[in-house]
């Protein structure tokens, strides 16, 4: 605190989010020693989350844990993309 009583800035920035939404995923069982791609459909809430900032500073990671014994996780990256993947279409928000 300064002499004044008030807190000195800090310049640390805070970003309140509402919290995306997933409705549907392509899978949800896969065996222990296998790999596979999951996509998920997810309302990001655009109306109420700013892209860049939730682009900047998002941490996309998938937390996948083994039904026969709840302390084997495994946690991956992950990303985002538009609908149909790889369209790559200019301006266009992920979906």
């Amino acid at each position: 605190m300064n002499p004044d009583g008030e807190f000195d800035p800090n310049d640390i920035y805070l970003y309140y989010y509402a919290e995306p939404d997933v409705k549907k995923q392509s899978a949800e069982f896969a065996y222990i020693n296998e790999e596979k791609v999951l996509l998920f459909d997810v309302d990001f809430k655009w109306g109420q989350n700013h892209p860049d900032v939730f682009r900047d500073n998002a941490n996309f990671t998938c937390r996948f844990t083994s039904e026969k014994n709840a302390t084997y996780r495994k946690v991956t990256d992950a990303f985002m993309e538009t609908s149909p993947i790889g369209s790559m279409k200019h301006g266009a928000l992920a979906d």
